[in-house]
């Protein structure tokens, strides 16, 4: 159902990978390993004023197709206008439909 809705696109930090020949110390260089995915980014819905005065700000946050594999404190990186910069995944939420899963939603923090 969210398939057609997914209007934006990220990175998801896979892993990291070695390759090619050592340095002259014997170091591999590290590459970064990503996939990407179509997705929905959305501001938060704005903050709470706490009783104690404390404001809590709303994370943003992103829909994933179900497919997605996604982890909490995973790296995900903004490739859409407007949401283009680095992130974490802070917490991650499967959504259901009658069936089955229908779209993973997960909070953001920029880093």
């Amino acid at each position: 159902m969210m398939e057609g809705r997914l209007i934006h696109w990220c990175a998801l930090e896979t892993g990291e990978a070695t390759s090619g020949e050592p340095d002259a110390y014997g170091q591999f260089a590290t590459v970064v390993t990503t996939a990407s995915s179509r997705c929905v980014f959305s501001n938060g819905r704005g903050g709470k004023d706490l009783e104690s005065g404390a404001f809590v700000a709303d994370l943003p946050k992103v829909v994933l197709p179900a497919t997605a594999t996604v982890t909490e404190g995973q790296t995900l990186v903004g490739i859409s206008a407007g949401w283009a910069r680095t992130y974490v995944v802070r917490a991650v939420r499967t959504v259901w439909n009658r069936l089955r899963v229908d779209h993973i939603a997960c909070d953001l923090e920029a880093v």
